[in-house]
């Protein structure tokens, strides 16, 4: 994690107690505290009764298992934490002194912010600041612009933001695939491929979510008619993503052949590098799945306002050809909204641990399940298939209910549909033996979910940051 290192030393000289700590590292412990409390099986934290006896309690953590109540039991000691540091932080100020301290602590504050309807800037660093880990920073930004695009609110990452952490623009979508096709042909540092395309992949995933809110879903856009042209020119991109992702990872054994880095035979000699990969393609496929979500949403709005004031003698010509035009954007997007849920359900399968879903793509998550149920609802039955996709969501929203709270009857409604198929027997088994769904908590386990975004430092061979595409 960013100051982790200079947090640990700092505790260590005041013989670990916070509040000798000089007061931006001060806010940054608490701040640490409040987001691991989210994942601790203490005592102090989730309240009496049972609890895991560690992180890789197989009795706990296994398969199908409904975590929920730990949730539950912990947000009183959660909350009461992030109250805290959010005090500690105003009393502080770190909103108005730059540093890469007060950086990390905006957005872990931003993280754990109650209301979301007040968004600040997730970070107050400056270039020199925050140049030497560009890419970790924007995946901060990403993972702000993801949630802010969840909530239809104002993206306030601007291009400048972006240019300040990378220094220059990257490759087109278009022509990081070329580049990275290339790369994957010679075969040359292949390990390194996905590492080095990870900044370039932030920064296009970050641009399209402001893109999508400026131009089609923002409260200005709404007030104007359909821009067909950019909804067009935005389904292009999300395919040059999908591409570039299937390009990498879609065929790990033929890309890394022999000793797979994805599943390599001295997997714990490497686990460090095999799960940073797997993060990799774990938030490669993840990130455009709220672009898609978004779109599908504003298309479905769409169309709902021109059913609805349709006149009643009959539609002019250029009203029912836009109609039409708008029906057929409508269904190519619901056709890549159904694509994606199915890659969202193997993700989820390949999940490399806890953190990576409840923490970070858990309003996500809950938002394709809300999808999958309205779906659901307005056709009266799903098939089996999407019956083991909602399986997949059901299974992941009860391991995120280990650290969060689930809206009320959310899970329960996506298993009447399960549950149906399953007393007929025609469901296909939603988890394969092998899944890493089985195994989130290799030992040792040091919960470091920033570390997505990087190769492993103990790993001399592949540089932290890798090429800049």
């Amino acid at each position: 994690m960013l100051r982790r290192d200079v947090l640990r030393d700092a505790l260590s000289l005041t013989s670990w107690q916070i509040h000798l700590l000089p007061p931006q590292l001060k806010v940054l412990a608490h701040c640490v505290v409040a987001l691991s409390a989210s994942i601790s099986f203490d005592h102090a934290i989730i309240g009496p009764g049972a609890k895991p006896v560690s992180l890789g309690d197989r009795s706990v953590f296994t398969r199908g298992a409904d975590l929920r109540e730990y949730g539950v039991r912990r947000e009183p000691m959660y909350r009461a934490l992030c109250a805290e540091a959010l005090r500690l932080a105003s009393d502080v100020g770190v909103l108005l002194e730059p540093s890469e301290d007060n950086a990390v602590s905006c957005f872990m504050l931003q993280f754990l912010e109650n209301a979301r309807d007040t968004r600040s800037r997730p970070f107050a660093g400056e270039e020199q600041m925050v140049s030497q880990n560009a890419t970790i920073w924007s995946g901060f930004l990403l993972m702000e612009a993801l949630e802010t695009t969840l909530h239809r609110q104002p993206i306030l990452v601007s291009h400048h933001d972006q240019l300040l952490i990378t220094g220059r623009d990257p490759l087109s979508l278009q022509n990081l695939f070329v580049s990275l096709q290339s790369a994957m042909q010679e075969k040359k540092e292949q390990p390194l491929i996905p590492f080095t395309a990870m900044r370039s992949y932030f920064f296009h995933v970050t641009r399209l979510a402001r893109d999508l809110y400026e131009k089609i879903t923002g409260d200005f856009a709404r007030r104007h008619p359909l821009d067909e042209g950019s909804i067009t020119e935005f389904i292009s991109s999300l395919n040059h993503l999908h591409s570039i992702r299937s390009l990498i990872f879609d065929r790990e054994d033929d890309n890394y052949p022999g000793d797979s880095l994805f599943f390599p035979s001295g997997f714990f000699q490497k686990r460090g590098l095999h799960l940073n990969l797997c993060s990799c393609a774990y938030v490669m496929t993840f990130s455009p799945t709220t672009l898609v979500l978004g779109l599908h949403r504003e298309l479905v709005r769409r169309a709902a306002i021109s059913s609805s004031s349709s006149p009643a003698i009959g539609p002019a010509a250029a009203d029912q050809w836009a109609a039409d035009r708008l029906a057929l954007l409508r269904r190519q997007v619901s056709e890549m909204a159904d694509l994606t849920l199915g890659e969202i359900a193997r993700g989820l399968r390949t999940m490399p641990s806890l953190p990576h879903i409840a923490h970070v793509h858990r309003d996500n998550v809950a938002a394709w399940a809300d999808f999958c149920l309205e779906e659901a609802d307005a056709a009266g039955s799903v098939s089996p298939e999407r019956a083991a996709t909602i399986e997949t969501i059901s299974e992941a929203l009860k391991l995120i209910g280990y650290s969060w709270p689930l809206p009320s009857g959310l899970v329960e409604r996506l298993d009447a549909y399960v549950d149906t198929h399953r007393l007929l027997g025609s469901l296909p088994p939603a988890f394969s033996e092998d899944s890493m769904f089985l195994d989130m908590f290799l030992a040792p386990l040091d919960n470091n979910w920033v570390s997505m975004f990087t190769v492993p430092p103990e790993n001399e061979a592949f540089p932290a940051q890798g090429r800049y595409l």
